[in-house]
């Protein structure tokens, strides 16, 4: 038997740790194979949805020093830490736990850990294991640290979380200055070096092993029968409910953060797994009571007690349960005169005296009550401890005879204590389609703690914060808000409301408060998450009845005003204020008119906003999270405010452009979205709201019939400012996409997530915006903010839009020294012009996944209307002007396809956030079988004899009968064959016979030089640093045709005929002169296509078009109108209109959006 280690100061300073585990391992460790396996395939555990990066990146030369999450998070530079251009600046260390610097020299607290230490540290080798060779496992993804730069030079004072969450040199760590600091890490987790790199656990000590240890055999166990895993414990989903029909979209947190495949959690190649379950909490009830650890009073005793055999068990040698792991205090310690003062969190959190836990009155049961804050009510009061309101009293009071309750004899386990939610519960037909985190997290009616109905039942409430209802109105505590009330108190009718049945949005989720008391008279201001993190009424903290009164940020951190004020912490924004709000008044206080507390900066939110009837049930995360009024980001009357990006991440200007951090996409950017105006305003030139910055929600989206419970982490976690990503200020700027959360195409575009899609990093969408630029040299604004927006979709499949921009209607064109020329009749002089390259792989647009490429039309609709609800929420001042689609060429079926898309969404008027008009489509190739007659026309204008005219028809006879058949890549190749002649080695038929390789003009035999000058244009080093498309290809298109090739002869017919059927205006315009998709073939298609209109376009007058004086008119062309459709023949022009006859074109665009007569 090994001998039992020492833990003393001097082991805490040992050699044997300089260097503490991540988290990542500790949070979530997942093999390589679970994130792959077939069995969970749309899985991307948080690692992948919160910040997945792809290991290339990770080791990438141009970032050889990885943004950790420390810069990511916080990224502050050492020179910035220590210099004197910032030097208030507290870290969250200030920020979350400040403690002032004498203490933390203090002989009196020798033994002090950071957090960093106790947070996280990773070995390097571990994450670079050839057994989990891809992972970026949270800890890579929260907070990749190599072990080369935790002991580089460059970075010689980096420290895990206390790097990453409260950077602290290393050097201070070890300093004489203070001598006596041991991170909380050393405090929380303690963890031996040696045990973390030991052969015996190679791969990891997961936070199952780090937390809480539980071998397989107990979960089983006929001992421990109720065992619920933290999955169950943190949100117990049985395996079919997730795979239900029932909640087919259902990623709940469980398999978002914890969802282990069961082979997994068995699997050989993991061998140390240990399910949270077994990480949260594996006791044996004789270890509890074991004679061999009586002094002990730790954690492991409070929160968890575990044996100390079992902690040296041959089956878990290097495990240090969260006892050890989160605070590892021994009795003598606790009582030492070494720290006399110091009621560690032990003491200050889950203070125990030894003989509670022994006690014979509770043999049974060592709920989490007992086992986290048991404390009998007599200690409590007890003369021993007159003073302590420990947490467990403020936290958890829990009385007695409900932990001795009958009703609940055997076990809380974390699941009771935690989430206990039985399994008939979650699938209950009362609540069918979501458990929302509320229901998950804490649900909890008044009556179902009380309830028959749930008498196993100890929901958080009794778990966490069980406070009985006469207990919160009782004389013996008349100014507790429990922070029952203050955290979670919902009524039950409420979280069943049919107001709000399918939607617990975080704001549900994390704090549900129904409407009404948000409404209520009773709290006409403000149910802040204060109220509802912890409730205080503002008499009460005022009050002369509970003068002692700490609140939790009292009990927890309590900074006396003068502290905050102090000119030693001049910048301080205590936990007090970032945990918890003050009333409004002290906000805006004289006395503290630079207070924001996090409060304030966490959550606050207008009450205007909560009432919106625009978004009645909607508390976005961003109003949920940290909703803060405008006026109050730019008032004079909070000038020193550093929202929590300054505060949580301050990063100076000059870091974000450094040389030494190129691809430095701050959490700023990335975490918290400024709005526009802000991010321009003189007075807050970088503010980005934590509200749209941490996760813009549109409702539409949210309630989408497609994606019902789905927010693009995208839209989600990040929302963006189109200004900010194209700004010269951040020229290394990475779409969050790409920045943050790197999310291989193929995972979201997975069958089990078939509405997912990137919007930034997806699709590329050049609008006319960024071509105003003063950066970009002559460009005037002309256009009218309330002109109409067109919506340019080029055909192919996969011609960039960029073409029609360059090369018909945008402001410029290219000549042949690729330089810019301005444009006599561009569309941009009268209409806002959004050009997208679509569908994905088109353009600049692309993928790093085959898989990320799209098959079919609906598919190419789903994606590009996710780009343009984006776009609508990037510029709202364009949601009311009148929106067309229009495009050309294969557009043709892509132009329906969106227009049909947006109409289907805007039935709902909620999600109605488009204005759409109508659709325009030049030389549209909508239903191929129909248009398929190239032999009489190609006859007819003289290019074929009549003998090659009856072989082009028996070949289409063919290929018709092949789409009928739905063998549709064979019926494309031998159209290929017949007329275009780009798949195979041999010129097509058509080429043979007439000598031409151009279809779009047939006055031309050749591709004119100048069509391909925008591309070489675009693809210049200077151009596209500009777009901000980094290294990406402008890609030519043949993958997005290979990809579409099944589904390129079938027809968007029935698509035009509903947006006919639907009211829409509707324009179909042809050249002349086109060969591809003549002007007969588009009639031919009308002609057959059924709609209520059909009779009287068959037998409408075909009018002439002119244009000009009245005294030199010339002849545009033809119209036939009928209803809402208008068909149009443009003279002189080819497959390119816009390009041929420019005036014509911008005239006829114009007489159709202006309804003006022809």
């Amino acid at each position: 038997m090994a001998k039992k280690p020492a833990y003393n100061y001097e082991t805490l300073r040992s050699e044997r740790v300089p260097a503490m585990k991540l988290i990542v391992k500790i949070v979530f460790y997942f093999c390589y194979e679970t994130l792959r396996s077939e069995r969970v395939p749309a899985m991307k555990l948080i690692v992948n949805v919160v910040f997945y990066f792809c290991y290339e990146t990770l080791r990438s030369e141009r970032v050889p020093a990885m943004k950790l999450i420390v810069n990511v998070v916080f990224y502050f530079c050492y020179e910035t830490l220590r210099s004197e251009r910032v030097p208030a600046m507290k870290l969250i260390v200030n920020v979350v736990f400040y403690f002032c610097y004498e203490t933390l020299r203090s002989e009196r607290v020798p033994a002090m850990k950071l957090i960093v230490n106790v947070v996280f540290y990773f070995c390097y080798e571990t994450l670079r294991s050839e057994r989990v060779p891809a992972m970026k496992l949270i800890v890579n993804v929260v907070f990749y640290f190599c072990y080369e730069t935790l002991r580089s030079e460059r970075v010689p004072a980096m420290k895990l979380i206390v790097n990453v969450v409260f950077y602290f040199c290393y050097e201070t760590l070890r300093s004489e200055r203070v001598p006596a600091m041991k991170l909380i890490v050393n405090v929380v987790f303690y963890f031996c070096y040696e045990t973390l790199r030991s052969e015996r656990v190679p791969a990891m000590k997961l936070i199952v092993n780090v937390v809480f240890y539980f071998c397989y055999e107990t979960l089983r166990s006929e001992r421990v029968p109720a065992m619920k895993l933290i999955v169950n414990v943190v949100f117990y989903f049985c395996y079919e409910t997730l795979r239900s029909e029932r909640v087919p979209a259902m990623k709940l947190i469980v398999n978002v953060v914890f969802y282990f495949c069961y082979e997994t959690l068995r699997s050989e190649r993991v061998p140390a797994m240990k399910l949270i379950v077994n990480v949260v909490f594996y006791f044996c009830y004789e270890t509890l009571r074991s004679e061999r650890v009586p002094a002990m009073k730790l954690i492991v005793n409070v929160v968890f007690y575990f044996c100390y055999e079992t902690l040296r068990s041959e089956r878990v040698p290097a495990m240090k349960l969260i006892v050890n792991v989160v605070f590892y205090f021994c009795y003598e310690t606790l009582r030492s005169e070494r720290v006399p003062a110091m009621k560690l969190i032990v003491n200050v959190v889950f203070y125990f005296c030894y003989e509670t836990l022994r006690s014979e009155r509770v043999p049974a049961m060592k709920l989490i009550v007992n086992v986290v804050f048991y404390f009998c009510y007599e200690t409590l009061r007890s003369e021993r401890v007159p003073a302590m309101k420990l947490i467990v009293n403020v936290v958890f009071y829990f009385c007695y005879e409900t932990l001795r309750s009958e009703r609940v004899p055997a076990m809380k386990l974390i699941v009771n204590v935690v989430f206990y939610f039985c399994y008939e519960t979650l699938r209950s037909e009362r609540v069918p389609a979501m458990k929302l985190i509320v229901n998950v997290v804490f649900y909890f009616c008044y009556e179902t703690l009380r309830s028959e109905r749930v008498p196993a039942m100890k929901l958080i409430v009794n778990v966490v914060f069980y406070f009985c209802y006469e207990t919160l109105r009782s004389e013996r505590v008349p100014a507790m808000k429990l922070i029952v009330n203050v955290v979670f108190y919902f009524c039950y009718e409420t979280l069943r409301s049919e107001r709000v049945p399918a939607m617990k949005l975080i704001v549900n989720v994390v704090f549900y408060f129904c409407y009404e008391t948000l409404r209520s008279e009773r709290v006409p201001a403000m149910k802040l998450i204060v109220n509802v993190v912890f409730y205080f009424c503002y008499e009460t903290l005022r009050s002369e009845r509970v003068p002692a009164m700490k609140l939790i940020v009292n009990v927890v951190f309590y900074f006396c005003y003068e502290t905050l004020r102090s000119e030693r912490v001049p910048a301080m924004k205590l936990i007090v204020n970032v945990v918890f709000y003050f009333c409004y008044e002290t906000l805006r206080s004289e006395r503290v008119p630079a207070m924001k507390l996090i409060v304030n900066v966490v959550f606050y939110f207008c009450y205007e906003t909560l009432r919106s009837e625009r978004v009645p049930a909607m508390k976005l995360i961003v109003n949920v999270v940290f909703y803060f009024c405008y006026e109050t980001l730019r008032s004079e009357r909070v000038p020193a405010m550093k929202l929590i990006v300054n505060v949580v991440f301050y990063f100076c200007y000059e870091t974000l452009r450094s040389e030494r951090v190129p691809a430095m996409k701050l959490i700023v950017n990335v975490v918290f979205y400024f709005c526009y105006e802000t991010l321009r305003s003189e007075r807050v030139p970088a503010m980005k709201l934590i509200v749209n910055v941490v996760f813009y929600f549109c409702y539409e989206t949210l309630r989408s019939e497609r994606v019902p419970a789905m927010k693009l982490i995208v839209n989600v976690v990040f929302y963006f400012c189109y200004e900010t990503l194209r700004s010269e200020r951040v020229p290394a700027m990475k779409l969050i996409v790409n920045v943050v959360f790197y999310f291989c195409y193929e995972t979201l575009r997975s069958e089990r997530v078939p509405a997912m899609k990137l919007i930034v990093n997806v699709v590329f969408y050049f609008c006319y915006e960024t071509l105003r630029s003063e950066r970009v040299p002559a460009m005037k604004l002309i256009v009218d903010p309330k002109a109409p927006l067109l919506l340019w979709l080029q055909g192919g499949p996969g011609s960039s839009s960029l073409f029609a921009l360059f090369n018909q209607h945008g402001p410029f064109s290219v000549d042949k020294n690729l330089t810019l020329v301005p444009r006599e009749y561009a569309w941009t002089k009268k209409y806002s012009m959004l050009y997208i390259d679509n569908p994905v792989g088109t353009g600049f647009s692309y993928t790093d996944s085959d898989e990320g490429y799209v098959t079919s039309d609906d598919e190419v609709a789903r994606d590009l209307y996710i780009g343009l609800s984006v776009f609508f929420n990037f510029f709202p001042e364009v949601a009311g002007v009148d929106f067309y689609i229009t495009g050309e060429s294969y557009a043709g079926k892509y132009v329906p396809a969106i227009t049909e898309k947006i109409h289907s969404m805007n039935a709902n008027p909620v999600h109605k956030t488009m204005n759409l008009k109508g659709m325009a489509i030049g030389n549209g190739l909508c239903d191929p079988e129909n248009m398929l007659d190239y032999g009489n026309y190609l006859k007819y204008i003289g290019l074929i004899s009549e003998k090659q005219r009856l072989y082009f028809i028996d070949k289409e006879d063919q290929i018709r009968d092949l789409v009928r058949t739905k063998q549709l890549s064979k019926a494309i190749e031998e159209l290929d064959k017949l007329l275009i002649g780009e798949m195979g080695p041999y010129p097509s038929y058509f080429y043979n016979v007439s000598g031409f390789s151009y279809f779009m003009n047939y006055l031309r035999f050749e591709e004119p030089d100048d069509l391909n000058y925008y591309s070489e244009y675009v693809n210049q080093t200077d151009i596209r640093k500009r777009l901000h498309v980094g290294n990406r290809p402008f890609n030519d298109g043949s993958t997005v045709r290979e990809h579409l090739m099944g589904d390129i002869l079938n027809s968007a017919a029935d698509k035009v005929k509903t947006i006919l059927e639907a009211g829409y205006k509707v324009l179909f315009y042809s050249g002349q002169l086109d060969i591809i998709v003549a002007y007969p073939l588009t009639l031919n298609f009308l002609e057959k296509l059924e709609w209520s209109g059909q009779a009287e376009y068959l037998n409408a007058t075909r009018t002439i078009w002119r244009i000009g004086t009245k005294t030199t008119p010339t002849v545009a062309g033809y119209i036939t109108q009928a209803k809402n459709m208008k068909v149009v023949l443009v003279r002189s022009a080819g497959h390119y209109v816009p390009r041929d006859q420019p005036m014509h074109a911008f005239d006829l665009i114009s007489r159709f959006i202006e309804d003006k007569p022809f």
